[in-house]
């Protein structure tokens, strides 16, 4: 039984480093445009990017 959990939490752990890893993305160049209504740019060697929609937090 300690062998199935130690593997399932070693499992777990390199399964959700990858997924972390994967979503950072960093990127640098000149925005060309930008379009506000649909909330994407794009830079000037062609890349486009769609970004999220701001969220508003009431306290």
């Amino acid at each position: 039984m300690r062998k199935i959990i130690v593997s399932a939490a070693a499992a777990a752990l390199l399964a959700s480093g990858s997924v972390a890893f994967a979503a950072v993305k960093h990127t640098t160049g000149t925005i060309k445009t930008f379009d506000t209504t649909a909330m994407s740019l794009v830079l000037d060697d062609g890349s486009s990017f769609t970004l999220p929609k701001p969220s508003r937090i009431l306290a």
